[in-house]
């Protein structure tokens, strides 16, 4: 019936529902609001936004990060820590929201210093002020992202 959602569908770990990233070989994984969701999904790399699930145990990230970090952050560090991203090439982080732009700073860090593996992490800055300059630096943020990600501007 139309409308209707095959609840046996969502079943079992074999679902993209239950596990989104299953099986990824390369593709772009998103942290953050306020991402060109259009351009992303022309690459043909965009997995969606990183899952997280209610992990019990963030013991990982919370070494690392400080305690006004919200749950959501600690769980997704602690999933690419276990390995869980390892099928992305990269993750695309937002400065739009202050949680994601610093995850994406200790993320990239833990990496640098050899803590951390897994796909590239990447920010994506746009302006959100009504003014010619944000107007500007916000194009050239879509361009460079659709430059990194192959993307022509025909």
């Amino acid at each position: 019936m139309a409308g209707q959602v095959n609840k046996e569908s969502m079943q079992g770990p074999e679902t993209n529902l239950s596990d989104p990233l299953a099986g990824s070989t390369g593709g772009i994984g998103c942290v953050g609001p306020d991402l060109p969701v259009d351009l992303l999904s022309a690459s043909g790399l965009w997995h969606g936004q990183l899952p997280w699930h209610p992990t019990p145990d963030t013991q990982w990230a919370d070494r690392w990060l400080e305690s006004a970090f919200p749950g959501w952050a600690r769980r997704i560090l602690e999933q690419w820590h276990a390995g869980r991203f390892d099928g992305l090439s990269r993750v695309l982080f937002s400065r739009a929201d202050d949680a994601s732009q610093r995850l994406y700073y200790y993320v990239q860090e833990l990496q640098r210093l050899g803590q951390l593996h897994g796909p590239r992490p990447m920010i994506f800055d746009i302006a959100l002020l009504p003014r010619e300059s944000s107007l500007a630096h916000t194009d050239q943020a879509i361009r460079q992202l659709a430059a990194e990600l192959g993307v022509g501007a025909e």
